[in-house]
């Protein structure tokens, strides 16, 4: 992966959709042992404002690659049991 391409941390917005999978999600971090920081003034980060109280998740911290290997988008390969057949799901 291209070093300038890697993520610093993950923001966590608290104004979401789900709220109760977002919490969910956050409480799984955190058993995993994964600290989650809340901001405490407004910020912009990738050009973008947040407010006060957005989660952010440092990956600077021992528990970072399990919070990289959740949060981050995942590529699955496509196998197919033969030619233009029918994905395997992973």
């Amino acid at each position: 992966m291209d070093p300038d391409k890697r993520p610093y941390a993950f923001v966590i917005p608290k104004d979401q959709r789900d709220l109760s999978t977002m919490l969910e999600m956050i409480e799984v971090l955190m058993l995993g042992g994964v600290e989650i920081h809340s901001a405490v003034d407004t910020f912009t980060a990738d050009g973008h404002s947040y407010p006060a109280g957005t989660f952010i998740v440092y990956m600077a911290q021992p528990y970072g690659g399990f919070a990289k290997a959740l949060c981050e988008v995942q590529k699955y390969p496509e196998i197919r049991e033969t030619p233009g057949g029918p994905l395997k799901t992973p």
